[in-house]
């Protein structure tokens, strides 16, 4: 793909010249857009977590876009194909519409990706319905939907899908979409409301009574095979509740099965019997095969869970991602040394991990800068569990290099901040210490040899863990 980047950031040109500039470049675009099929895409990151951002085409990197001194960056894309792309924020990923033509800007803060992005110019309004659709539907779910009897739900989600089907008739009246930009808005109510009857389906179990026979009639109206649609959240989602649902065995609860190896091989078969467009196959079987390896990641099933995934996948970028998260995780198993990554002190010194050892066993516990309460919640356990086990060091890392904020705020707050640190570089050290979920902790001896690698910090059987070790 090639492309020319517009990256303005010297410490002398200001905000209002770099403003103005986009604006001009913005409406150049409207005005020659039945000429142009390039793609301008420019932006503000509030709050960054780092000096760049990566746009990404499902798992494949686009292009990364560095960050001036206001923070912004701005980029053009000589031809880029219609489709959905992502832009990533570190701790979160934005779905964004591409169509030739468009000249996009988007505003978005890491502290509350949902609720802030806001795009402007030609191609914002479509982008800017999918992002509130989406935001609207997730809010509207309430855990006691699902106590509902199987006709009360239908009627409920029907109601609320006619109440989005004319907010999708207004919009689209207003503007001139193309079939393409009409399906993928469409598919951002459809196919998260479509999710919700999955779900429901999955927590209620298979078994509906009789008056409760059409639960399913919604099916017919879908797509299972959508190419346009495999990189798009809500389609993705849909597609694997609904594998899981027809996986589930209707005498056996969803809750009982969901960590079971056995369980996501089911989805394998489903998978093969019910999507036949192969790239899309490839990406959900993806999916479902990091979701195995990270719920059971000491797993002595591991290779024959390989062995059917390699039957189902096609893709050799896919399978090498696979095999390179297991390689990751035998260097995280029980015994092993811990890897050695590169972390920030409150100093802004860089520092080795291995600095952390300091003659006691180690508790590492992780948190991020965009949510202050996650930290206040993380440090309460800390003390809950210093108070028991005195004998460990407990650590907490950001996920995120620090900032002058945080700063001040370890100076406001009852922490000792020398066992405070962050990462330097959050891409490579969440591979090599296999961080997917921030309640992870890792356990590790004086001589730095992991005793648990994959620890839940809020879980009592973590307190069981730090006893067998006293």
């Amino acid at each position: 793909m090639r492309q020319k980047h517009f990256i303005f950031g010297s410490m002398h040109r200001t905000y209002f010249l770099f403003f103005v500039l986009i604006n001009l470049l913005m409406s150049a675009c409207v005005h020659q857009s039945s000429k142009n099929t390039s793609v301008f895409f420019g932006g503000e990151v509030i709050n960054p977590l780092s000096d760049y951002v990566i746009l990404y085409q499902g798992e494949f990197p686009i292009d990364t876009l560095v960050l001036n001194d206001q923070n912004m960056f701005a980029s053009r894309y000589d031809t880029i194909h219609s489709g959905i792309y992502q832009l990533d924020l570190l701790v979160d990923a934005q779905d964004i519409l591409f169509e030739p033509g468009d000249s996009l800007w988007i505003r978005v803060n890491t502290q509350g990706v949902r609720e802030s992005v806001y795009f402007s110019g030609l191609g914002a309004a479509k982008n800017n319905f999918i992002a509130d659709m989406i935001l609207k539907i997730d809010q509207e779910a309430n855990q006691s939907d699902y106590s509902m009897t199987g006709m009360e739900f239908t009627q409920h989600i029907d109601s609320l899908l006619d109440i989005k089907k004319e907010d999708w008739m207004e919009m689209n009246s207003l503007n001139q979409l193309s079939p393409f930009a009409q399906k993928v808005t469409q598919a951002a109510y459809i196919y998260s409301y479509s999710n919700r009857r999955e779900r429901y389906a999955l927590l209620r179990g298979t078994k509906f009574s009789e008056v409760d026979s059409l639960f399913y009639d919604y099916r017919k109206f879908l797509l299972y095979g959508d190419t346009d649609l495999t990189y798009f959240y809500p389609y993705i989602s849909y597609l694997l509740d609904y594998i899981s649902e027809l996986a589930l065995s209707e005498d056996i609860m969803f809750s009982q099965t969901l960590f079971s190896t056995e369980f996501s091989m089911k989805r394998f078969d489903v998978l093969e019997s019910h999507i036949f467009d192969e790239n899309l196959k490839n990406y959900l079987a993806r999916i479902i095969a990091f979701e195995e390896l990270m719920r059971n990641p000491e797993s002595e099933s591991h290779q024959m869970f390989l062995n059917k995934y390699k039957q189902v996948n096609s893709s050799e970028y896919y399978l090498y991602e696979v095999l390179e998260l297991v390689e990751d995780l035998d260097l995280m198993s029980h015994g092993q040394q811990l890897p050695e990554i590169l972390l920030q002190d409150v100093n802004d010194k860089t520092i080795s991990s291995k600095e952390l050892l300091t003659g006691k066993p180690i508790v590492i516990y992780f948190w991020t800068q965009t949510s202050v309460s996650f930290f206040s919640t993380q440090l309460e356990r800390v003390q809950e569990l210093k108070e028991k086990f005195p004998k460990y060091r407990f650590i907490g890392i950001s996920i995120e290099p620090f900032n002058h904020l945080m700063h001040q705020m370890f100076e406001n707050i009852d922490v000792p901040i020398e066992d405070q640190f962050a990462f330097v570089d959050f891409k490579n050290a969440s591979r090599d210490w296999v961080i997917r979920i921030w309640n992870k902790s890792i356990l590790v001896d004086v001589n730095g040899k992991i005793i648990e690698g994959f620890g839940n910090f809020v879980s009592s059987d973590f307190e069981n863990i730090l006893s067998k070790d006293q």
